[in-house]
């Protein structure tokens, strides 16, 4: 004690040190602890992932079930709607009896050609001379023997077609073909403008899905007549679906037009109702002027290209 008390401040410093080793050893021994716990932790969440990625997990009895419920929900769907883009039965009836001969497949096609050209005559509709509706290529001879089917399918399609161009009593009709014919002559193409092909970007076929026919009809008349068109292909009795429409102004007008200015308006879906008779000069009142449009109606020529649309079977698009 009396060396202590002849160095006491040598002692201070001693105990002072003393203190702060004692706190450093608590202090890392409580460090060690908590990176032991922190390390046997994630070694825990090493052998729960390794045990769960090296595991095989089942199903559940209940879950397949309810998968395999909803998948043939989907393939019933599926098929309905396959069933309505296929077209009504009377049209789906002729796709099935197609001619079984070429000399048939002829006598088919030569006698299409003419009903439709006394269908467009009277209908009012100016048709090309010699005009074949896409089928030019068969004038002489039918088809060959392999390609009946097809042809015959795409002959009734463009029938459809024509029925509906006709109804819609265009002031002519160019023509109509199929993919890789030459186009119909028409305002801006009076060679026919090369083959037509639609581009893969305007198509709907889709490997393994969907199969289409491509068509293209030029007609030329007013847009009454285009809108005629497009709603009697939107009542979807058969599968074609619009993918362009181009349209060339050509600048005529009517008779009647010339003499007014332009056609009066007409009522959506109602018949033209007759003329109320005009006064005569004497009797027209001072001052009134007779009423014109500003924009005169003209006429225009309308390539529309649309497709046939054939969905092909969920057992097919799914490779089964």
């Amino acid at each position: 004690m009396t060396w202590l008390k002849k160095n006491l401040l040598f002692t201070i410093i001693l105990v002072l040190l003393s203190a702060v080793l004692v706190v450093e050893i608590i202090y890392v021994l409580g460090r060690r602890a908590h990176a032991t716990e922190a390390e046997e932790e994630f070694n825990a969440k090493v052998e729960e992932y390794q045990r769960l990625t090296g595991k095989s997990i089942l199903p559940h009895d209940r879950n397949v079930t309810f998968t395999q419920r909803e998948i043939d929900l989907q393939l019933e769907r599926a098929n309905q709607y396959r069933e309505a883009l296929r077209g009504r039965e009377e049209l789906r009836a002729k796709f099935d009896s197609p001619p079984t001969s070429r000399a048939d497949a002829f006598f088919d096609i030569a006698s299409f050609v003419e009903d439709y050209r006394v269908k467009a005559v009277a209908a009012g509709v100016e048709i090309p001379a010699n005009e074949h509706f896409g089928f030019a290529a068969y004038s002489t001879s039918g088809p060959d023997q392999d390609r009946i089917a097809e042809v015959f399918r795409q002959r009734v399609i463009i029938a459809h077609i024509l029925d509906k161009v006709i109804e819609a009593r265009p002031v002519s009709l160019a023509g109509i073909v199929r993919a890789g014919q030459a186009r119909p002559s028409g305002p801006g193409r009076p060679d026919g403008g090369g083959s037509f092909q639609l581009p893969s970007e305007q198509s709907l076929a889709a490997s393994n899905i969907a199969e289409t026919i491509p068509f293209q009809v030029v007609f030329t008349g007013r847009t009454h007549n285009l809108r005629a068109f497009m709603n009697a292909l939107a009542e979807f009795e058969m599968p074609l679906v619009v993918r362009h429409i181009d349209v060339t102004t050509t600048g005529a007008q009517t008779s009647e037009q010339q003499q007014t200015g332009g056609e009066p308006r007409r009522g959506r879906g109602r018949a033209a109702e007759p003329a109320a008779p005009q006064p005569s000069e004497e009797e027209q009142e001072p001052g009134r002027e007779e009423n014109i449009l500003i924009i005169p109606e003209t006429m225009a020529t309308f390539t529309v290209s649309l497709e046939y649309l054939d969905v092909l079977p969920i057992q097919a698009a799914s490779g089964r």
